[in-house]
């Protein structure tokens, strides 16, 4: 600092700005160029030269004076803004005088009244006259309107002026200090001439004319005409030119002050309300950073306390914006449409439920979120069974909630409702059918797994057409080779239509084996088992089957786990088979389950794939919703070996409402031409841990081939099963296998058939088929010779 001090006062002047310097050399240039316009308009002016000069000098003599005194320096920017302030001031007020003197003659007008007439005297004359002016002035006299009374006469008079009636153009004017004047009557003017009078120039008149007239004229004022010097005048002019342009550049300099005292408080208001605006940003920032926290914690909020973080949030969003309010429609949207949701609601009770619904739906109102689900969750709670069902089958994972309202219905409600809706909502009445009091008379435990694996009749055109032509429409042994035999052209099983003969009881005892002839005989039995159990037992028994193919898979070691892996695949049936079971279950039936699963399968991808081989419809959105949350479950278990606690608990597990499983051990596998056949015997190999699954809920039936009292169906039971599948596959027009053969002497040939069959209805079915394709591919007779059914083996 010091050194720049001690630079500044070497080169005479102070530590000032260069901008002071540019301002007043662009000031002193636009005074000499303003000066210069002046002179090339209004010629060279010795005085406002002058002026100029001495202006130009002064403001010089100051500007370098500022570099020797330092108060001075400290207002240095003054000095070039004074100086463009005094020039623009002398040379505009100067051009405006000048403008003023020079411009063109100013006239004015005075009216005199006439006594007893209505016509005025009109005196129009210059407000100014120069002594140094070239040019010549006049006044003009006239009367208006015309009048018929004689016209006044009227005298002109000035000391500084000479007069002169305007004289004919031959004749010179006649001077004169008065001058007589009569305008005529009819309207005409009198042109009157003035001349200053040089003897007078260095005087000045501010009313050079004066007006006299006889009585008939009313004089109330004289002309204010001004006889002056042309200098004079310029003066004149100058003074009120200066007063005026000084004030508009006075209240130009003001408003460029307060310009620039209002910018700068401009510009202190701009920086205090950017301040408090940048406070209000970070406050507004912080606010939103901490909303976007509330509404991310939204479903953790609700999902610990519902009703309380419903009101916290319904108080929040009224202070919310409207991107915020859109981003959190936007999370409860997705939240009303997650499983959470409805894993929240899975404890409350109906008025819990009535008072969360209510501050939801304010909550979707406010914000603009909305979820279908819940205003069919709403309707339910009125007692709506069509949006209750809709519900159920737009979002299964919502069954718990819909048990839940269901069983506040009243009972003549539920009573109506399968009757109602079974047409349009069959599934989800199937889902909830033990509430309803539903019973489905044509469903039966493993129902879905007979279908699934059941055999389709190969097309044989020749043994088609022979039966048509006996007016059939299918064969009435079709089954032969499987009791589990579609329908053609139909998903129905044979056997459904005809029964297989044997009839079975409730079970009575925890383990019962069954024994039979053949293996068609054994799964056409269990079949029949499981079809007449009655509908209170089929719903509260969980049937899990067991087969040798699970024997081969699994080993023979350990019975426990052999029963634990039937377990296991009959679940995966369930959960692919019901669209909302997976969702009803409780943590830790869940938690059982996922264990259970990955140690079957091997491994969670495993259990997934799984899952998806079971046969359902593929363009089922909620299938592959569940199939895909079911991966998301099972993805978090392992599958390590289990410990003997787990199998204890595994060994329990059963879907709701079912109190016991009843373990099914089929005869053969599901498919015939797999070829498996136990290895041992089922029975005995199982009957050491009898006790062991019954303690836990356990019982047991096991379909077995034997020759120790197989059971039996004795020929006229067998006779009338012939009789009822011909008449099944004619549509009622054959009703015995007799009128199918040519005339003979020996016995009816159902009983001949019945005969062979020794018991048995698989091979009196077997024996049939093979009769009627050996005779359909012969070039035989249309009917059957009862030769060949003799000798039939």
């Amino acid at each position: 600092m010091a050194n720049g001090k001690t630079k500044n006062k070497e080169s005479g002047g102070f530590d000032l700005s260069s901008n002071d310097r540019k301002v007043y050399l662009v000031a002193l240039l636009a005074s000499a160029a303003l000066l210069f316009a002046y002179f090339y308009f209004f010629g060279y002016d010795p005085v406002i030269a002058c002026l100029n000069g001495v202006i130009c000098a002064i403001s010089l003599a100051l500007f370098l004076l500022s570099r020797r005194v330092e108060t001075l320096g400290k207002h240095r920017w003054i000095f070039g803004s004074a100086l463009l302030i005094l020039v623009s001031l002398l040379d505009f007020s100067r051009a405006k005088s000048t403008l003023n003197v020079n411009a063109a003659e100013d006239r004015r007008l005075i009216e005199y009244s006439i006594a007893g007439s209505n016509a005025i005297l009109h005196v129009d004359y210059p407000a100014q006259i120069l002594y140094d002016s070239e040019e010549t002035s006049a006044i003009e006299v006239w009367l208006a309107p015309s009048s018929p009374y004689p016209p006044p006469i009227i005298f002109f008079e000035s000391e500084t002026m000479f007069l002169a009636a305007q004289p004919d153009e031959d004749s010179p004017p006649q001077w004169k200090k008065k001058l007589e004047v009569t305008p005529p009557a009819d309207g005409g003017s009198v042109k009157i001439l003035i001349l200053p009078d040089q003897a007078s120039a260095s005087l000045r008149s501010d009313s050079a004319l004066h007006i006299t007239g006889d009585t008939s004229v009313e004089i109330e004022r004289q002309p204010e005409l001004i006889v002056e010097s042309k200098g004079n005048a310029l003066i004149r002019f100058w003074k009120g030119a200066i007063v005026d342009v000084g004030g508009e550049i006075i209240a130009l300099i003001v408003a460029i002050f307060s310009g620039w005292k209002q910018i700068e408080e401009e510009k202190k208001k701009e920086e205090a309300e950017k301040e408090e605006q940048a406070k209000r940003d970070e406050q507004e920032k912080q606010k939103i950073a901490g909303a976007r926290k509330d509404i991310e914690a939204f479903a953790t909020q609700f999902r610990a306390n519902i009703l309380p973080a419903l009101d916290r949030y319904l108080a929040a969003v009224e202070t919310w914006g409207g991107d915020l309010r859109n981003e959190f429609a936007g999370k409860l949207t997705d939240f009303l449409q997650s499983d959470d949701f409805w894993t929240s609601l899975e404890d409350q009770d109906i008025e819990e439920l009535q008072s969360i619904l209510k501050k939801i739906s304010e909550l979707c109102e406010k914000t603009g979120a909305g979820s279908n689900a819940v205003k069919l969750l709403e309707s339910a709670l009125r007692q709506d069974g069509r949006s209750l069902l809709s519900l159920l089958k737009e979002s299964p994972r919502s069954i718990l909630a819909v048990k839940r309202i269901l069983h506040s219905y009243p009972g003549d409600v539920k009573e109506k409702m399968p009757d109602e809706f079974r047409n349009e909502f069959s599934k989800e009445i199937m889902e909830v059918k033990d509430l309803l009091g539903f019973v489905e008379t044509d469903h039966f435990p493993l129902k879905g797994q007979f279908q699934f694996y059941a055999d389709v009749p190969a097309a044989d055109a020749r043994f088609a057409g022979w039966l048509n032509g006996h007016g059939m429409t299918h064969s009435p042994f079709l089954d032969a080779r499987n009791p589990y035999t579609k329908i053609p052209d139909s998903d129905k099983l044979f056997i459904e239509q005809v029964y297989s003969g044997f009839v079975f009881h409730d079970i009575e005892q925890p383990v019962e084996a069954l024994k039979f002839t053949n293996g068609w005989d054994a799964r056409a039995a269990m079949f029949e088992y499981l079809r007449a159990m009655p509908s209170q037992s089929a719903q509260e028994t969980f049937v899990t089957p067991l087969t040798p193919a699970m024997l081969a898979d699994f080993g023979q070691e350990r019975p426990r786990e052999v029963c634990l892996h039937a377990l296991a695949e009959q679940w995966l049936w369930l959960l692919a088979g019901s669209r909302t079971l997976y969702y009803s279950l409780k943590n830790p039936q869940r938690a059982l389950l996922v264990r259970l699963l990955c140690w079957h399968c091997g491994s969670p991808s495993a259990a997934v794939q799984s899952l998806e081989q079971i046969p359902g419809d593929p363009s089922d959105a909620a299938r592959g919703k569940l199939f895909a949350r079911l991966a998301e479950w099972l993805s978090g278990s392992d599958a390590k070996s289990l410990l003997p606690q787990e199998t204890n608990t595994l060994i329990e597990l059963r879907p709701a409402p079912t109190q016991t499983t009843l373990l099914v051990a089929a005869p053969s596998d599901w498919w015939p031409e797999a070829g498996g056949a136990w290895p041992l015997d089922i029975r005995a190999w199982l009957a050491g841990e009898d006790n062991w699954l019954k303690s836990h809920g356990w019982a047991g039936v096991y379909f077995a081939v034997s020759d120790t009292n197989p059971q039996k169906l004795s020929d006229q039971q067998l006779i009338h099963l012939c009789k009822r599948r011909l008449g099944v596959a004619s549509g009622g027009r054959i009703e015995a296998l007799e009128q199918l053969f040519a005339p003979h002497p020996e016995d009816p040939a159902d009983d001949i058939l019945a005969r062979k069959a020794e018991g048995s209805p698989g091979r009196m079915i077997q024996l049939g088929q093979r009769l009627l394709l050996q005779h359909a591919q012969k070039p035989s007779p249309e009917l059957l010779q009862i030769e060949n059914l003799i000798n039939l083996a």
